[in-house]
């Protein structure tokens, strides 16, 4: 059987473009795209359960100081505590989802202030003692939590 020349090149072409393609559609450096963490329970719960959120953006706009005077104190059994200047202010509850990718916030009493930590929220990065949350909705929402 004799092989066409022509027909060899052109799988070479097609391969070649194949790889091509491939490569610049897995590419996992693309700075729009936030690598999302895995959190659990450990990463939120410490011997010490007061945070503080100390960024705070919403499309774009610095919201930092919405938070002052307020502390959140984190328990293992999923509640936690807001406090404004030291006094109780509300309380609500976390979550992480079972692929362990999101974590949901609620306030069963929220005020203005707050209300903008309700939601689903992805880990983008995360050390020793902040986590850093975005808007799991794809909303241009981010925040930082620091102990």
């Amino acid at each position: 059987m004799k092989k066409d020349k022509n027909s060899h090149w052109t799988f070479i072409q097609l391969m070649a473009l194949l790889v091509l393609f491939v490569a610049t559609g897995c590419n996992s450096d693309d700075p729009s795209e936030p690598i999302i963490l895995t959190i659990n329970p450990s990463d939120i719960i410490a011997s010490n359960p007061d945070w503080r959120v100390d960024a705070f953006n919403n499309d774009g706009q610095d919201n930092t100081a919405n938070f002052n005077n307020y502390s959140f104190e984190i328990f293992s059994n999923g509640d936690f505590l807001i406090n404004l200047n030291g006094i109780n202010d509300s309380f609500g509850g976390w979550s992480i989802s079972s692929d362990a990718r999101v974590l949901s916030i609620s306030i069963s009493n929220p005020k203005p202030a707050t209300s903008g930590i309700i939601g689903d929220w992805n880990v983008t990065a995360k050390g020793a003692g902040t986590l850093t949350l975005e808007a799991a909705d794809g909303s241009n929402t981010s925040f930082r939590l620091s102990k």
